[in-house]
């Protein structure tokens, strides 16, 4: 029983301590709005995710569309008009990089942060917007 007089002490000690009944607090609030918030997730299906290759098409499809050379800022506001998204300008950026090197490139760089359309790349059947 000793033992228990001893712990009874201290944390009779420990609650009258303001800052850490404050945390206590915090914690049990805290502790609720999770629970709460578990409880009433929504179920349903996961939110979309975009098809691979779907920016790097939709480049391809603006470039080509394009009288010619585009700066990144200009093909990046023109996909997001196409797919109706948000695009990511490291994303566009970054495709443009990674596809403007090699035998098989898909686009050429004009300058620092402007590109257009390999000349040889063939375009693909049905890659142009329709008329």
């Amino acid at each position: 029983m000793s033992d228990f007089g001893t712990a009874g002490r201290e944390l009779n000690g420990t609650l009258s301590n303001r800052e850490v009944l404050l945390e206590a607090a915090q914690i049990v609030v805290l502790k609720r709005r999770l629970l709460q918030k578990f409880l009433h997730r929504e179920e349903g299906p996961a939110p979309p995710t975009r098809r691979a290759g779907l920016i790097k098409q939709t480049i391809i499809r603006v470039l080509i569309d394009a009288p010619g050379p585009m700066r990144v800022t200009e093909i990046r506001r023109d996909c997001e008009q196409r797919l109706g998204i948000a695009v990511n300008r490291s994303t566009v950026s970054d495709c443009l990089i990674k596809h403007s090197s090699g035998e098989r490139r898909l686009f050429e760089r004009d300058a620092r942060g402007s590109y257009h359309r390999h000349r040889g790349f063939a375009a693909p059947v049905g890659a142009g917007d329709p008329a």
